[in-house]
């Protein structure tokens, strides 16, 4: 299997499929950002949120894919995303995952900013 096979994958139904054609990748990935946000939580003026990143950075197949990531923007008009912080720079294999890591950032982000 060569390393390029498999880095990228779009979301069938909720879940991650591999696909071969970076063409047939970039037409999904654009055509379904809403979709690759697995949930989005707003604290104060920081939007948090698990994505689907759809891109592994791994050449070994046999490590498992990261293909998803927790991201914090700051939107300090309430509408627009400015600045992306990603606090960890980790990426993760599941969706289960991605959303754990968004909920500890969360909590983090509440008790900091001493927000319910």
């Amino acid at each position: 299997m060569s390393t390029q096979a498999h880095r990228h994958s779009i979301l069938v139904e909720g879940h991650p499929v591999p696909v071969d054609d970076v063409e047939i990748w970039a037409q999904w990935f654009a055509a379904h950002a809403e979709e690759r946000i697995l949930k989005t939580t707003q604290v104060g003026h920081t939007a948090v949120f698990p994505v689907l990143l759809g891109f592994d950075p791994h050449v070994s197949p046999e490590e498992p894919p990261l293909l998803y990531a927790a991201r914090v923007f700051d939107v300090p008009d309430g509408t627009t995303f400015a600045v992306c912080h990603d606090l960890s720079g980790a990426r993760y294999s599941t969706q289960a995952e991605a959303t754990r890591r968004h909920d500890e950032m969360v909590a983090d982000l509440r008790k900091t900013a001493q927000l319910p």
